[in-house]
């Protein structure tokens, strides 16, 4: 049986896996990909957004404003 997902579920099986991989990032003993963070938190942040929840996406828009610059070091290299 096949059940389509509401917003709210989609944003909360989305959010867990952009959590899961930002959570990996942040694991990694070489340190974490400006690149990859960004897209993660991209990810996220347009997630709250298709699901109405400003709050989420406020926060992060502010998460991408502080890796957007990391994420630019990281190609520059």
């Amino acid at each position: 049986m096949s059940q389509s997902l509401g917003t709210a579920d989609f944003f909360t099986l989305e959010a867990g896996e952009c959590l899961n991989r930002l959570e990996a990032l942040l694991a990694r003993p070489e340190g974490v990909s400006g690149e990859e963070f960004v897209r993660q938190v991209r990810l996220l942040r347009g997630a709250a957004l298709m699901a109405n929840l400003q709050p989420v996406a406020q926060a992060g828009a502010a998460f991408e404003a502080l890796a957007v610059p990391a994420a630019l070091i990281d190609q520059a290299v």
